[in-house]
């Protein structure tokens, strides 16, 4: 029989490890946009 205190920590565990990989995700697509954006307006500036 499972415990509902370990089920429970699972779930917890799967729940922050989704959306720690939700967050690294936004940030990683922010960060390119952003790289993105200056690379090209350095390009248009020269």
């Amino acid at each position: 029989m499972f415990n509902i205190d370990v089920l429970l920590n699972i779930l917890f565990g799967l729940v922050l490890c989704t959306l720690i990989a939700v967050v690294a995700l936004l940030v990683i697509i922010l960060v390119k946009q952003i790289i993105i954006t200056v690379f090209i307006e350095d390009k248009e500036n020269k």
